[in-house]
């Protein structure tokens, strides 16, 4: 009697079980298979008697073989199957939700004549079979059931469930229509499908719903199951947003459990506390803490107050507090305030930064003086200063406590302020209501050029002589620094942010589009040739979040430079390239501002966090490419151009920027001029 094992390599599997049975010389032929279940079609199974398909998991004893062996041989049974259950109280041969795992369990098949074409759709054709089967009993000796490597392997032996058999098939072999949909929902009812399945195995077992489950109505049916949005959304091909609906869905389930954790805990909830004796006595206690709190705000703005207008006796220079995000120093308003602090005696100007942002503070002490973020001297400094300049927005970068709350308690003094806010880049994005007049505390907003004006008027609600045409403060830097394109070597790729991929695991981003894309990019045969016909080197600065995967991108070509945010300037690094390769950055205005070329590799136009502005077009300022072929045509293109800014774009340039030199001079005097 010949048996061929077909054993499964888990990896939460019983290693001591495995090893057991791999060694067992019980068996005449052992296959082992791990996640590559194709590998086992190579095989001819002929020569022997019977196949046994096992799983490691379940405890198997060879005098079980050998019983089940004799009962197909006597024709009381044509399959054997190991089971949890009590095998005295099985009435039929279906599944219910309770005993899942015994889809994926150990069955013995007697051979045919022919002999069985090894597959994992034989296997489950098997395990499918609900007629004249018989069953051994066994037990569950894998590992926690709750581990990550379980949920994994549960994952991919149900993909190559799914592709075995078809809906009926699989609504027959169950007991009933919930127990189908409650094991499809744990399939994919936790972090693990989420965080670590790789991507494309979570678009496989997706499409493989998609396909099998179409006509299957009831998934989509709220009351069926709570991943009715889920399935939706697949059944019609969205399946990013369908992940996205799953990660919603747990979090709504995470906090209605603390609800009802909560109310468990504290019992009766349904009597109104506000009307309790207990309430009404501790009332006079809150309403003076209440009062205290609101007190020592006023007590501490009655002292900085006078402080004030000591300090304004004394010192009778101009204030301008100056800030951009409070960790860093390296846009308009860091450029602006060096230039201050170097041309401009008469005016006294602090930079608000964070107390834990030493590069940047390393930065501004060289020429200037920074206060801390939260500190006493920036609420005393909010009510000498004259003028609030901002990058952004005060509520963002230069309050120093509580917006809603500073806004509130200091109304008075902040309408006696001019806030001005410089931009942080031209708007080529629709950034509405973001910088609207509405949302924000903004007196005056600095635009490029009349054309730049007109769009901030319209889309976010200035008047005109709320705009203010300054140029960006940075763009002097690049007057002063630029390399000329004939002496540059460097082509800067910076690829941009892209919403939600900071969240993936490292298996699930090195599965996605956008690290596949820029793998190919940097990998490809004739971009690496372009650079070394041409003598230039490309230069890879991720943005900050995705920085943790540039050693997944390494490259070994020398003309292949992979940079980082914490030892590079990104001023430095655009004034000194030749030209601009990005997908969405708006970092392409800075290039163009130096009659530099950019190429804009949109693979995926939809994958930008920012909706394009209808004004300012990726268009206006550079080529815009989708594939890898397109991208080599427009770098040739700008090679034929001997690197200088193609001619179409020269339009753009002269239109986009007016004020072109002495920017900050000129954002100085206008300020000093505002009323």
């Amino acid at each position: 009697m010949k048996i061929m094992l077909v054993l499964f390599k888990m990896r939460n599997m019983n290693a001591d079980n495995f090893e057991l049975m791999k060694n067992n010389s019980y068996f005449d032929r052992v296959i082992v298979v791990d996640d590559n279940y194709e590998y086992i079609e190579n095989f001819e199974t002929s020569n022997y008697d019977f196949i046994l398909f096992a799983n490691p998991n379940f405890l198997i004893k060879q005098k079980q073989i050998q019983k089940g062996i004799e009962e197909i041989k006597n024709k009381k049974i044509k399959i054997v199957q190991w089971s949890l259950r009590n095998i005295n109280n099985i009435s039929n041969n279906r599944y219910t939700f309770d005993n899942y795992r015994e889809i994926f369990s150990t069955v013995l098949v007697p051979n045919t004549a022919e002999g069985i074409t090894l597959s994992m759709e034989s296997y489950f054709k098997n395990i499918t079979y609900t007629k004249s089967k018989g069953y051994m009993s066994s037990y569950y000796i894998g590992n926690n059931l709750n581990n990550k490597k379980y949920k994994k392997d549960i994952i991919d032996f149900a993909i190559e469930f799914f592709k075995s058999n078809s809906l009926n098939t699989m609504k027959a072999i169950f007991e009933t229509e919930h127990d189908l949909i409650k094991l499809l929902d744990f399939l994919i009812d936790n972090k693990v499908f989420e965080k670590e399945i790789r991507k494309n195995k979570q678009l496989e077992y997706m499409y493989l719903i998609k396909e099998k489950f179409k006509t299957y109505k009831s998934l989509t049916n709220r009351k069926n199951t709570p991943l009715y949005l889920f399935y939706g959304l697949i059944f019609n091909e969205y399946y990013d947003e369908a992940l996205t609906s799953l990660m919603l869905y747990r979090s709504r389930r995470y906090w209605y459990h603390i609800e009802q954790q909560m109310t468990k805990e504290i019992e009766d909830t349904s009597f109104n506390v506000r009307s309790s004796r207990a309430w009404r006595k501790t009332q006079k206690f809150r309403n003076a803490r209440l009062k205290c709190r609101a007190l020592l705000h006023i007590l501490e703005k009655d002292l900085l107050k006078i402080i004030s207008k000591i300090y304004k006796f004394i010192y009778i220079k101009p204030i301008w507090l100056i800030s951009e995000r409070k960790n860093s120093a390296s846009d308009n308003s860091y450029f602006l305030f060096e230039y201050i602090n170097k041309n401009e005696k008469n005016i006294k100007s602090y930079y608000i930064i964070d107390e834990d942002a030493k590069q940047a503070k390393q930065k501004v002490g060289r020429f200037g003086e920074f206060i801390h973020f939260g500190s006493f001297k920036h609420k005393l400094f909010m009510l000498i200063a004259s003028n609030y300049i901002t990058s952004f927005t005060i509520e963002e970068t230069m309050l120093p406590f509580d917006a809603k709350l500073y806004k509130k308690i200091y109304e008075k003094e902040l309408l006696k302020k001019k806030v001005i806010s410089i931009q942080h880049g031209m708007i080529i994005h629709n950034i509405s209501p973001y910088l609207s007049k509405k949302n924000y505390w903004i007196d005056y907003i600095t635009a490029n050029s009349v054309y730049e004006k007109e769009i901030i008027k319209e889309t976010l609600g200035y008047n005109d002589n709320e705009v203010l045409i300054t140029g960006m403060s940075r763009h002097d830097n690049l007057v002063e620094n630029s390399v000329n394109i004939a002496d540059s070597k460097g082509v800067l790729f910076m690829p941009t942010w892209q919403r939600g991929l900071q969240n993936l695991s490292t298996e699930q981003f090195l599965e996605s589009n956008y690290y596949k894309k820029l793998l190919e990019m940097i990998s490809d045969p004739s971009i690496i040739k372009f650079l070394k016909e041409n003598g230039l080197s490309l230069k890879v600065l991720m943005h900050p979040q995705f920085e943790k995967y540039v050693s997944y991108l390494e490259s070994n070509i020398k003309e292949i430079e992979f940079l980082s945010t914490d030892k590079v300037e990104i001023a430095d690094m655009i004034a000194q390239s030749k030209f601009l390769i990005t997908d969405f950055s708006s970092v392409a205005v800075d290039f163009l501002f130096q009659q530099k070329n950019v190429i804009f590799y949109q693979y995926n136009k939809y994958a930008s966090h920012h909706v394009p502005s209808t004004q300012i077009k990726y268009s206006d300022i550079g080529q815009i490419v989708t594939n890898l072929d397109d991208l080599k045509n427009a770098l040739e293109e700008v090679k034929q151009n001997n690197f200088h800014l193609i001619t179409r774009y020269r339009d753009s340039y002269e239109k986009l920027f007016e004020v072109k030199q002495n920017i900050r001079q000129k954002t100085i005097n206008i300020i000093k001029n505002l009323k």
